[in-house]
Formats: structure tokens, C-alpha cells, sequence
């Protein structure tokens, strides 16, 4: 993304302690996106196990969906929350899209 001549992009790297609360992880997940957004980043990255990590392999494995799941649903969208940068390339800036939690 192409912002004001000499600065560069701003990139967020986030940490959160996923649980076996998806609901939590999705909501701790939602409001570093927005947060990140609001300080100007462009790109944000989530670590790896974003979503849940269960207490063993077990609980885990029970825990699993499908890609096109509710919840990897709502993730899609929180991918494409609006953020920083210069959104002339993309067409202008969208409206936040709707981050229903469930």
C-alpha cells in the first residue's frame, strides 16, 4: 500500500492466549484488529492457534470445524475490516464491515 512519500507501512504483530473459548479468542482477536486499525496499521497479523487451543489433544480435537464454519465465517470478515494505509489502489475505503458476535 502506497502511503505519503518517505513513510513506510505500518505493520501490527498481535499476541493473544487462546483458550478453549472461541467466543473469547474471536472477541480478544476482534478488538486488537480494531485497536490496530485505530493506530494506523496496514497489514495485522494473529499468531498461529488464533481461534482455540484446547487442553489437550482431545478437547481440541472436539473443538474443530469446517473452514466454512460460523466461526471461520467471522474471522473472514474480521479479515477484511478496513485498515490504514492509502485505499486509493483498492477503490477507496469500505465501511467496517459488520462484526456480529455470536
Amino acid at each position: 500500500m502506497a502511503g505519503p512519500p518517505g513513510l513506510k507501512p505500518l505493520v501490527a504483530v498481535v499476541q493473544v492466549t487462546s483458550t478453549p473459548d472461541k467466543e473469547g479468542n474471536f472477541a480478544a482477536c476482534a478488538g486488537l484488529v480494531r485497536e490496530a486499525a485505530g493506530r494506523g496499521a496496514a497489514v495485522v497479523f494473529l499468531p498461529e492457534g488464533f481461534d482455540y487451543i484446547g487442553r489437550d489433544a482431545a478437547q481440541t480435537l472436539s473443538l474443530a470445524e469446517g473452514l466454512d464454519g460460523d466461526l471461520m465465517g467471522r474471522y473472514s470478515q474480521l479479515a477484511r475490516y478496513p485498515l490504514g494505509g492509502d485505499r486509493r489502489i483498492e477503490g477507496g475505503p469500505a465501511p467496517p464491515p459488520q462484526i456480529k458476535p455470536r
